[in-house]
């Protein structure tokens, strides 16, 4: 769990700085978890690793509607992820964040494979995110 660094945080808006004001000093912006495998199917059978990042200072807000007194139909479910500026932002910053540890750790041994190394925009690290 970590604040996101001075060198991050710089090109977070405004907006989100104000947004991540409303928690607690020292509440986390993020959790990285390293995993064993990868989120992307790889190509070939090679082993692979990749960090799960976790937002905890979420702004968005989701919801659940009941439409049936039914107890056999499913509720509807908007997750409604990434829906502010703040979360958009700091998701970004995460995933830099999770490629700066990378590279510190030395536990990068080939490229980049998910999203790869030509995502660099934060615009086009949004559309990986959304499967673009």
């Amino acid at each position: 769990w970590e604040k996101l660094p001075d060198s991050l945080r710089e090109g977070l808006s405004n907006t989100t700085l104000a947004d991540l004001a409303t928690f607690p000093s020292d509440w986390p912006d993020l959790e990285l978890l390293p995993v064993a495998s990868g989120a992307a199917p790889a190509a070939d059978k090679d082993s692979y690793a990749s960090f799960s990042v976790v937002l905890l200072t979420t702004i968005s807000r989701g919801n659940v509607s009941i439409l049936s007194d039914d107890t056999k139909e499913n509720p509807v479910v908007n997750l409604n992820w990434l829906s502010t500026e703040a979360d958009r932002e700091v998701a970004v910053a995460g995933f830099k964040r999770a490629r700066q540890l990378a590279a510190a750790t030395g536990i990068t041994v080939g490229p980049e494979i998910f999203p790869g190394a030509q995502v660099q925009t934060d615009e086009q690290i949004l559309e990986a995110f959304r499967g673009g």
